[in-house]
């Protein structure tokens, strides 16, 4: 059997409970962080979709999507896109822009948001579109003293490639949406 000195050096019960005591609180602080980390921010959209009867026999639930601050009502909004959103953004009055995103984009991340331009933007211009003018911008429609153009996304929103995915997928959609002039009317 050993003998304890009085000058033995060492840890002691007390020491070493102390040690696993922090070791515990680190590592339950740690783990907070890192959940409160990779939890998704709840996002509040509001939508703007309204379903209305179809205007013709094709389809039997067209929906109409109604953008007041560009003057104008997007038509046949395919269900891929169910729950558009959009976001005014605007630096110059006679040049207002919308800019697109859906609900369930926006769920998966919320830099995938309308203010974001996720899907893609329309803007509205003064005057008269002058096809000889080269702009970074797709000619939509023109109306009465405005026009529409289109604006594809300039990144992706997201850093998960899923959600980026999805994002290509609903940009190319609302793309071929928009960009056909028979989809856009005067809000009504």
């Amino acid at each position: 059997m050993r003998l304890i000195k009085k000058d033995q050096n060492g840890f002691g019960t007390l020491e070493l409970i102390l040690v696993l005591i922090i070791v515990l609180l680190i590592g339950v602080v740690g783990y907070m962080v890192y959940k409160n980390h990779n939890t998704p921010a709840k996002v509040v959209t509001v939508t703007k979709t309204v379903k209305v009867p179809a205007k013709s026999s094709s389809t039997s639930n067209a929906s109409i999507y109604k953008v007041p601050n560009l003057g104008i009502q997007i038509i046949n909004i395919p269900t891929s896109l169910k729950g558009l959103t959009s976001a005014e953004i605007s630096a110059d009055p006679s040049n207002v822009s919308e800019f697109f995103s859906t609900v369930g984009l926006a769920g998966l991340d919320s830099a995938c948001s309308a203010s974001s331009g996720a899907v893609g933007a329309l803007t509205k211009n003064s005057g008269t579109y002058n096809p000889n003018d080269i702009a970074p911008t797709t000619f939509v429609k023109q109306f009465t003293g405005f026009w529409i153009s289109y604006n594809h996304p300039q990144a992706a929103c997201s850093s998960v490639d899923s959600t980026n995915t999805l994002e290509t997928s609903l940009a190319s959609e609302f793309q071929t949406l928009v960009t056909n002039k028979d989809n856009i009317e005067l809000l009504q």
